[in-house]
This record gives C-alpha cells, sequence and structure tokens, in this order.
C-alpha cells in the first residue's frame, strides 16, 4: 500500500473513531457536564440544608398550616367541600343568560338541581375561616377536586342573587353575593398558586352578579346595601405562603426522586404502601445534589422576601434568582426553570385582585350618587373614590356617556380600549380589552347545548 493511501485511511480511520466516539459524547457532554455538577452540589447539601431551615424554607408539611390552628367551631371546611361535591356535574349554562337578560323563571327552572349545593355554600360563608386537609407529601399527585366546582357553584349564587334583586328581595340576594365570595375565599384558604387563581376568577363573577342587581335597587337605600358589601376587600392572597407552597411541592418531588423510574414516581402508591419520604433528604447522588440546588435557590428567595414590601413582587423572585444562580448551571435546575415563570405569571394575575372590588365599589357610589342628584358626577372624586389603577399608576378611568357609565382600569395589555371588556372587542384584538364595571351591565352571550 502507498503512503499515500495510507495517509488517506490512516485520516478515514481517524474519521470513523471521531463520529463513534466523538459523537456519543457531543450528545452525552451535557449528562456528563450535569454529572459533574450535582457533584459539586451535593458536597454542598449539609450546609444547604441548615441555611434552608435559618431562610425559612419550608422542609416538612407541618410548616405549611394555618397559624394560629381553625378550631371546628370556625372552620367552613367540611360543607364548603360538601356543597362543592353536590353540585350536579351537568347543568345547563344558560341558567346565567336567562338570569342577566331578566328571563328569570327560565333561569330558576334551570338553577333548581343546584339549590341544594348552593344552600350548603350559604351555610359555609357563616364560618370565618377554611382549613382543608390536604396531604402536600403527594407533590404532583395532590389533587383540587373541589375548585372546579366551586367556580360553577359561584356562577349559581351570582345568578340566583340577580333573580332574588329582580323580585326586589336586595337582602336575600346580598346572601348569595356573599356566600359567592366566601367560596373563593375557601379556595385562597390554602395559599396555592391554582386557589388564588381560582379565587381571582370567582370574585369576578360575584362583582360581575352585583352589578346585574344594581339596575334592580330602585333607591339609594338599596344601592347602599350592595356598596356595603365591597366597603372591605377581597379575601387576601398570602404571597408569602404561596412561594412556601410552590417550594415545598418542589421539596417533595426531588425527596422522593428515583432516578431508576423515569421521573414516573406514583405518589399515591408511595402514601399507601407507607415509602412515601415526607422529611430529611433523597438517597440517590443524583437527587441529593438535585436537593442542594433547589435549596440554594429558595433560601435566596425567602432571604430577599424578608426585605420586600410589595406582597406581588415577592412571586416574581424565583425566576429572578434563578437567572442568576442557573448560570453555567443550566442542567441542574430544569425542574425550576419549569415552574417559576408559572409562579411570576401568578404574581400579575393577582395583581387583578386589586381591580374588581374597587370599580365595582365606584359604580356603585356613582348609581347613589344619580338617585340623590339626578345627575352622575362630574369625575370619581367627587364621590370620595380616588384609588389607583395598578397597570396605569394613575386614576381608574372614568366614562359616561347620557346614561351610560362605566369605571374600568386599562388591564394588563395597558391599553385604554374606553372601557370596552373582553367580550365586546373584535376577535381579532381579543387579547386587548379593559377591564370594567359598568351601567347598563353587559349580560352574558346565551350557550348553544347538545
Amino acid at each position: 500500500m502507498s503512503k499515500r493511501r495510507k495517509a488517506a485511511l490512516i485520516i478515514l480511520l481517524i474519521g470513523v473513531a471521531f463520529v463513534l466516539v466523538g459523537a456519543p459524547i457531543y450528545f452525552l457532554w451535557p449528562k456528563f457536564r450535569a454529572s459533574g455538577e450535582i457533584h459539586g452540589f451535593e458536597k454542598r447539601l449539609d450546609a444547604d440544608y441548615t441555611r434552608a431551615i435559618n431562610a425559612g424554607v419550608p422542609l416538612v408539611a407541618e410548616e405549611l398550616a394555618i397559624e394560629p390552628p381553625v378550631s371546628d367551631s370556625e372552620n367552613a371546611a367540611a360543607l364548603f367541600e360538601k356543597a362543592c361535591a353536590s353540585l350536579p356535574k351537568k347543568l345547563d349554562p344558560n341558567f346565567q343568560y336567562n338570569a342577566e337578560t331578566g328571563n328569570y323563571k327560565e333561569a330558576s327552572a334551570l338553577l333548581k338541581p343546584a339549590e341544594p349545593a348552593m344552600d350548603l355554600a350559604v351555610k359555609a360563608s357563616a364560618f370565618p375561616k377554611c382549613e382543608v386537609k390536604r396531604d402536600w407529601d403527594l407533590g404532583p399527585d395532590l389533587l383540587f377536586p373541589e375548585f372546579g366546582r366551586a367556580k360553577q357553584l359561584a356562577k349559581c349564587l351570582a345568578a340566583r342573587a340577580v333573580i332574588k334583586a329582580g323580585a326586589g328581595d336586595h337582602d336575600g340576594a346580598i346572601v348569595d353575593l356573599r356566600a359567592c365570595s366566601s367560596l373563593g375565599a375557601d379556595c385562597v384558604s390554602d395559599s396555592t398558586i391554582i386557589g388564588g387563581l381560582v379565587d381571582i376568577v370567582i370574585q369576578k363573577i360575584m362583582v360581575r352578579g352585583l352589578e346585574h342587581c344594581l339596575p334592580m335597587a330602585d333607591s339609594a337605600v338599596a344601592l347602599r346595601k350592595y356598596e356595603s358589601l365591597l366597603n372591605g376587600s377581597p379575601p387576601n392572597i398570602d404571597c408569602l405562603m404561596v412561594l412556601k407552597h410552590e417550594s415545598y411541592l418542589q421539596t417533595a418531588v426531588i425527596r422522593n426522586m428515583d432516578p431508576g423510574s423515569n421521573g414516573e414516581t406514583n405518589f399515591v402508591e408511595l402514601a399507601k404502601s407507607g415509602d412515601l419520604r415526607r422529611s430529611g433528604v433523597p438517597e440517590s447522588s443524583t437527587a441529593r445534589g438535585i436537593m442542594a440546588a433547589h435549596l440554594e435557590l429558595w433560601s435566596e428567595v425567602f432571604e430577599r422576601a424578608q426585605k420586600e414590601t410589595d406582597p406581588y413582587r415577592l412571586l416574581s423572585l424565583p425566576e429572578e434568582v434563578l437567572e442568576r444562580q442557573e448560570v453555567g448551571h443550566e442542567s441542574i435546575f430544569g425542574l425550576e426553570a419549569l415552574v417559576t415563570p408559572v409562579i411570576r405569571d401568578a404574581g400579575q394575575a393577582f395583581e387583578l385582585n386589586k381591580i374588581s372590588w374597587p370599580i365595582t365599589d365606584a359604580l356603585c357610589k356613582v348609581m347613589i350618587y344619580k338617585k340623590e342628584h339626578g345627575a352622575y358626577p362630574a369625575s370619581l372624586a367627587e364621590v370620595g373614590f380616588n384609588k389607583i389603577d395598578p397597570f396605569s399608576g394613575k386614576l381608574f378611568r372614568y366614562l359616561v356617556k347620557g346614561d351610560e357609565v362605566r369605571i374600568y382600569s386599562l388591564g394588563k395589555d395597558r391599553v385604554d380600549n374606553n372601557g370596552l371588556r373582553k367580550s365586546e372587542m373584535p376577535a381579532r384584538k381579543s387579547s386587548q380589552f379593559d377591564e370594567a364595571a359598568s351601567y347598563p351591565p353587559i349580560a352574558a352571550r346565551k350557550t348553544k347545548v347538545d
């Protein structure tokens, strides 16, 4: 074989060797690198665990308990769960359309199957607190079955309130509206992201129902009854506790991580067999390294949270800390990279909690003013309303056109759409709308039922 051919063959063999050896290394390098990173983090686990304790990172489920403990005499949980469970799974959704368009007889007939559940919800609203017992160590397998039903039950209560207002029973309407709002408070008492988001939806359902009751209030006295319901504030979303719950759910996942399971850990089965790890740290080297990284991130989050004065800003902290800590360690922060944007977005959604009650309260005030003076006030300041729209940093907008009035926030898009709500915007602008309260109110659309 000539020297030239030998050289060519050697080059070819080197090329083949590169493909056979180099390609796997190329594709597996992130895993090799992650393995090295994990070992580095694992060595710090003991120190990270101590730091997490000092920072207030919850490390056992008992640290998520409501303080002080809720006594049975104060706890709405049993009635709340029973009310949600007893709501029929299938209801004709047009009870809302019929109630808001004045077809009260048809609306009442459609709501009749839900009457027992609504009455239980009214009874539950008499209790000041709600603590549903949950197994937080179930991690991603922990379910909240009552939340979906609570939303539907809230719509039922709001519709029944409108029906009662239409019959002149404003006291009865307020009882149902208060029970509706309490459903949201019961959901958010868990201090989870999903509980907070369900509460925001329910509070919007409540104020929508109240908005449809106002046209039937034929005196300032009746209007003041609705105004008094809004004199307080919507249920508080404890953002610090939300962070604690979200961090602990991740802790539960990592603590029970089995490297051989391909991420398919069945937490319910582990709990039944008594093998669910509820404290301490995981056993495998990989899981211990991931736990150390997890604790480092959340320790800094809770250390910074102690200095944060804006409760909604708290929910941006995990992503901010992650952006700095994951540099050069992206492969080990996979779980946090999935979760932290969700927490941040929830914080932005929670801002809506500052809108629905105030704008509806302002609507009550200007309608009372008109009853007493024969015309709407020239500004919201004339009725003593000076609250700030969190999305514009300025006063809420006030728009009067003849007998029509709107009080509104610019909403998340921060664009002034003249108080038009999502249902009123053209399809091409469905993501651009304002958060508004108006007279006359906007009725629900009729739903086609198969």
